[in-house]
């Protein structure tokens, strides 16, 4: 159980109330919320937030979870002038398989696959771009989807369902010269229907390559993104608009 923080404190100033929900501005209640995971074979540590990804041929993982946020009275909208407010429950169930082929070579396969049911409301939607290069749109207010929708930003958030896929492959380590590291190959995708956007069913395709220069400690990763956009049609509602794509590139060091 915990007690979020006011959405009026987070230094943006908040939507206006209107038709489709936002963070309720007025009230706080408490948030609960639950995870429960079923580690069949070896254990992930759960004391943070986010679990490793990949072992790196060490572990033989299989794992099975589900998990719950609910928080009353968390949203609201207006659809007649009078504030409605809308409880928040998410909800999800998963599976992360991470299993060596070859500990002498260290060679693994890593899958995860997750299942995601967000209700924040009615029509709730929201925009995100990791490391958004952006700051504008060139759409205007009457044409583009939402304020936010520049860069590589694209719909995440929002009343609706998702399921998440990845799967990947870890090469061996070379013995001639083990200080090379490892590759691993990966492809993902999120499949979406989000009540904001008529349901309709849109997909995220990625594809990459790590480099495991020395484990998690030091890494790099090249990374292919196609996604979807839209824009409001003549009369008002969501059309899916030419799909995009970037290209990142980063480096991650642990100390």
């Amino acid at each position: 159980m915990s007690d979020p923080f006011p959405i009026t404190s987070n230094g943006i100033a908040a939507p206006a109330l209107g038709k489709n929900a936002s963070f309720a501005t007025v009230g706080r209640h408490k948030q609960f919320q639950g995870y429960f995971i079923w580690q069949l074979k070896d254990h992930e540590s759960t004391n943070t937030p986010y679990m490793t990804g990949t072992y790196l041929g060490n572990k033989n993982i299989f794992n099975i979870a589900a998990g719950a946020i609910y928080q009353s009275k968390a949203l609201w909208h207006s659809p007649d002038s009078i504030a409605v407010y809308d409880n928040m429950m998410l909800w999800c169930v998963e599976s992360f398989l991470d299993k060596p082929l070859n500990k002498t070579k260290h060679t693994a396969i890593t899958a995860y696959v997750g299942y995601f049911n967000t209700n924040y409301g009615t029509n709730y939607l929201r925009y995100n771009g990791i490391m958004n290069p952006a700051n504008g749109s060139s759409l205007s207010s009457s044409v583009g989807m939402a304020t936010n929708a520049y860069g590589n930003a694209f719909p995440m958030f929002g009343t609706g369902q998702q399921v998440y896929a990845q799967a990947g492959y870890l090469f061996s380590i070379s013995e001639s010269n083990p200080s090379k590291g490892q590759l691993m190959p990966y492809i993902s995708s999120t499949v979406q229907q989000f009540q904001r956007l008529n349901n309709k069913t849109t997909a995220i395709y990625e594809a990459g390559i790590n480099w495991f220069i020395n484990g998690h400690k030091s890494k790099m990763t090249l990374n292919y993104q196609n996604r979807p956009t839209f824009v409001l049609d003549s009369s008002g509602q969501p059309a899916s608009d030419q799909r995009r794509s970037c290209v990142v590139f980063q480096y991650q060091i642990m100390i």
